[in-house]
């Protein structure tokens, strides 16, 4: 089958089917609707603890945990608290549910690597790379585990994946809105998990090279020389 003759819409059809079979072969889905997992299990109920006091009117400024110090305070730092602040606003309004939390974030994860995989059929014109692109995530076991948990790192993964849609848009038609859609996402990709810079420098010394030896042939006038 010529997957490059299909139209836009069909592509993104063939997208969502093989994600949900990629996602059922891992059993991601049927682990949705399950209490929380063992692995890591303290971390995820502290980000739980901080949207429900966000849900019992916990200010922004100072998220809280369940435990109790010595002198009485909740108080905790923590990463940036916008991802718990907002779930939690979602549960004041709809009630708790851990489900909608795994849900909401699931679809954010397909969101972000769909959005993300945009950029290689651009970079590619082939649509089987970008399968492959979607693929990548939706088959690895750590990504799957955790897309549907509040933990940071995930949706400091998936807001870097946003990010660097809204980079390359940029580059390609240098409007102020993708440039500041672009700062926005990786600004927060950094605040929710500072360990994000990693992968940021390895992007810029990747576009550096790429820059260098691509754009500007400096490889080739080297061996010239």
């Amino acid at each position: 089958m010529d997957f490059d003759s299909l139209s836009p819409k069909s592509k993104w059809g063939v997208l969502s089917i093989v994600s949900i079979l990629l996602l059922l072969s891992m059993g991601t889905l049927f682990m949705i609707d399950n209490e929380i997992y063992p692995i890591h299990e303290w971390r995820k109920f502290d980000s739980l603890s901080f949207a429900i006091n966000y849900a019992e009117g916990d200010s922004f400024a100072s998220p809280s945990t369940q435990f109790i110090n010595e002198n009485g305070n909740r108080n905790a730092a923590s990463e940036f608290p916008v991802v718990y602040y907002l779930f939690g606003a979602f549960w004041s309004l709809f009630g708790m549910s851990i489900l909608s939390t795994k849900v909401c974030g699931l679809l954010f994860s397909l969101f972000s690597v769909f959005i993300s995989s945009t950029v290689v059929f651009d970079l590619t014109k082939n649509f089987k790379k970008q399968l492959l692109f979607v693929a990548f995530f939706l088959l690895c076991p750590v990504y799957n585990f955790y897309l549907h948990s509040l933990i940071p790192n995930i949706y400091s993964l998936n807001f870097l994946l946003i990010s660097t849609y809204f980079f390359y848009k940029y580059t390609k038609n240098s409007k102020l809105k993708d440039y500041i859609l672009f700062s926005l996402f990786i600004t927060l990709c950094i605040l929710v998990k500072i360990t994000a810079l990693i992968a940021i420098f390895s992007l810029i010394g990747g576009a550096t090279l790429y820059f260098f030896f691509v754009e500007k042939n400096l490889f080739s006038r080297y061996k010239k020389l």
